[in-house]
C-alpha cells in the first residue's frame, strides 16, 4: 500500500522527496513471525532508512486450499487492511499475490483507492507447470475466474515479461504495463568488478561457466540440461570449468553430473549468501541462462540476467529463453544464444573469451541502461501517478 504526494513536474526523477513514505502491508504465516522474528525486525529496519515502513500481520491461507478456506482468510484480513486504509489515509493498493488482491480490490471498493495488480506471471498455469494442480481442476477454474475478476476490477496490471501483455489485455485488464526483473547494478559497479577478476585470476586460470538458481531438482533446470550445454562448451573451450551457485542438494546434482558425463575435477557446487552474490559472479567468465522448459514459448526476465549484466559477465542462453531477450542479446552483443541440439552455435563463445574486455563493457553499459533497480521504482512513480490522474 502506498501513500504518495502528486508532483507537478511529471519529467522529474524518483527520489525519496517524491514519495512521502511506502507503506508495505504483508500477511505472513504466523509460525514464521515468530521464528524468524529477529530477520523479520532486520529487514524492516532495513526497509525503513530506505523510506519503506513494513507492517506485518499474520494470516494462515494458501492459494492451492480449498474455496471455503479462502473464504475463510479473506473474512479474517479484510478488517486489518481496511484499518490499515482508513487510519494511514492510503490512496494506491499494490498488490502481489492473488489472496492479497482479491483483499485490495475489495478494500479499494469500499475505500475508493486505487488497486495495482502486480502478478508477475498467470498463477494458474505456473501451477500446473509445477504440478500442483491439474489443468481443468475446480482449483484451476476457480483461479482462473478469480484472475479474470482481478483483471478487469483494477487500475493497472504489471507483467514482468512482454509475453504476457496481450494475454492479460485479453482476460480484460484496461492497462497493462511492462516492469522486467531488475538488479541493484550500483553493487557490481566496474571497479569492484575490476578487483574481483585480479582476485579471480590468482584463484584459477581456467574460464568458468557459471550457473546459479534453484529449481535443479525439477523439469525447470535439471543438472543433465546444465550438463549438456557444459560438454558443448567444454568442446570449444577445453580448459573450461563449470560452476554451480545453489542451495539445492548438492550431493544430488552432483550425482546427475557426473552420470551425464561431466568430471569431478570439471565442476563445483556451492551454496551463497545473497550478499555474497556480486562478488562470486564477477569471478565468473560466461554465465548460463536458462529458459523455462514447460513452458518454452514464455519470455524469460529474471533477476539473474541483470545480475549477470551489472557484474560484466557474457551470456550463454538457450533459445528457451523467449524471443524477447535473444533479440537483446544479439542487438547489444552481451552474449550469445544456443541450441543445445546444435553443437556449432556455440562455437561463438570462444570469441566471447578472447573479447572479454569488449564483451564485459557491453554488458555493463546495457545494465546500466535497461536493468538498473532505480528504473523500477522510477516506473512505479509514473504508473502511481496515473493511476491517481485518472479519476
Amino acid at each position: 500500500m502506498h501513500q504518495i504526494y502528486t508532483v507537478e513536474d511529471n519529467s522529474a526523477p524518483y527520489s525519496s522527496a517524491n514519495l512521502e513514505i511506502i507503506r508495505l502491508l504483508s500477511f505472513v504465516n504466523p509460525v514464521s513471525l515468530i521464528r524468524r522474528g529477529k530477520e523479520w525486525k532486520l529487514l524492516k529496519s532495513d526497509l525503513l532508512r530506505a523510506g519503506v515502513e513494513l507492517r506485518l500481520r499474520p494470516l494462515i491461507a494458501k492459494p492451492v486450499w480449498p474455496w471455503f478456506l479462502e473464504v475463510f482468510g479473506l473474512l479474517f484480513c479484510l478488517p486489518i487492511i481496511l484499518y490499515e486504509i482508513l487510519s494511514a489515509r492510503i490512496n494506491i493498493l499494490h498488490s502481489r499475490s492473488y489472496f492479497a488482491s482479491i483483499l485490495a480490490n475489495l478494500s479499494a471498493k469500499i475505500t475508493h483507492s486505487k488497486h495495482i495488480f502486480d502478478p508477475r506471471g498467470p498463477l494458474p498455469e505456473e501451477f500446473v507447470l509445477n504440478n500442483v494442480i491439474k489443468k481443468g481442476s475446480g482449483t484451476y477454474k476457480f483461479w482462473k475466474k478469480v484472475e479474470g475478476y482481478l483483471f478487469r476490477n483494477c487500475d493497472a496490471v504489471i507483467t514482468v515479461v512482454p509475453y504476457f501483455r496481450e494475454q492479460f489485455f485479453s482476460a480484460g485488464a484496461k492497462k497493462v504495463v511492462f516492469v522486467p526483473n531488475r538488479g541493484n547494478i550500483e553493487e557490481f559497479n566496474h571497479e569492484a568488478i575490476l578487483a574481483r577478476k585480479i582476485q579471480k585470476k590468482a584463484d584459477s586460470t581456467s574460464p568458468v561457466l557459471l550457473f546459479t538458481g534453484e529449481k535443479m531438482d525439477s523439469t525447470w533446470y535439471p543438472p543433465e540440461r546444465v550438463a549438456q550445454h557444459f560438454k558443448h562448451l567444454k568442446c570449444i573451450i577445453p580448459n573450461l570449468r563449470l560452476q554451480l551457485l545453489t542451495n539445492q542438494n548438492h550431493e544430488f546434482i552432483r550425482h546427475r553430473l557426473v552420470q551425464s558425463g561431466i568430471a569431478k575435477e570439471d565442476f563445483s557446487i556451492d551454496a551463497s549468501k545473497p550478499s555474497e552474490m556480486a562478488a562470486r559472479i564477477a569471478r565468473a567468465d560466461l554465465a548460463l541462462l536458462l529458459g523455462l522448459t514447460p513452458a518454452a514459448d514464455w519470455s524469460v526476465w529474471p533477476v539473474k540476467f541483470a545480475e549477470y549484466l551489472g557484474s560484466g559477465i557474457p551470456l550463454i542462453a538457450e533459445q528457451e529463453v523467449g524471443t524477447d531477450l535473444t533479440r537483446e542479446i544479439d542487438k547489444w552483443g552481451i552474449g550469445c544464444v544456443v541450441d543445445r541440439n546444435s553443437p556449432a552455435s556455440y562455437e561463438n563463445a570462444i570469441n566471447i573469451i578472447t573479447n572479454q574486455g569488449v564483451y564485459a563493457s557491453n554488458c555493463i553499459k546495457y545494465a546500466r541502461k535497461r536493468m538498473d533497480l532505480n528504473k523500477t521504482a522510477k516506473q512505479y512513480f509514473r504508473l502511481y501517478k496515473q493511476v491517481l490522474a485518472d479519476d
